[in-house]
């Protein structure tokens, strides 16, 4: 990405992302247990 974040839209994003952390973790813990089950079904046959 070559165009910039204005310093409002960055904190606004930042406090965002800040709130919703969990929300994130949880995302991408689901994501990762998604593929791990998945690679272990492909490994199983």
């Amino acid at each position: 990405m070559t165009k910039k974040f204005s310093d409002e839209n960055y904190n606004f994003i930042k406090k965002y992302l800040m709130m919703h952390e969990h929300l994130f973790v949880l995302i991408i813990a689901n994501k990762t247990n998604i593929s791990k089950l998945y690679t272990d079904i492909n490994f199983l046959h």
